[in-house]
C-alpha cells in the first residue's frame, strides 16, 4: 500500500491542542460535530446521516444506511397489497 510521507509542518500538526468547536458546527441537542448531511431526529433524540424522515411504521429513522431497506418494504408492501386486491 502505498503512503504518503508526512512533512515536518504536517507532523508539528499532529502534536498540536485539539480546537475547540463553534457552536455552528455542534449539534444543539448531542453535542456531536455536525457534517454536512447529519441532522437532529426529535423523535429518536438521535443524530441520522443522510436523514429523510422519522417512519411511524418501522419506528425508525429513515436516513444514508437504511434508505434502501425502506424502498424494499414499500415495494413489497404494495405488491402484497396489490396481489391481495387482485
Amino acid at each position: 500500500r502505498y503512503t504518503k510521507s508526512r512533512t515536518s509542518q504536517e507532523e508539528a500538526n499532529i502534536f498540536e491542542e485539539p480546537t475547540i468547536l463553534s457552536p455552528q458546527e455542534l449539534c444543539h441537542t448531542c453535542q456531536l460535530k455536525k457534517r454536512p448531511n447529519l441532522h437532529h431526529c426529535s423523535m429518536c433524540n438521535n443524530c441520522v446521516e443522510g436523514f429523510d424522515h422519522h417512519c411511524l411504521f418501522i419506528g425508525n429513522c429513515v436516513g444514508q444506511r437504511n434508505h434502501s431497506f425502506f424502498l424494499v418494504l414499500l415495494f413489497s408492501s404494495a405488491f402484497l397489497c396489490f396481489s391481495i386486491a387482485i
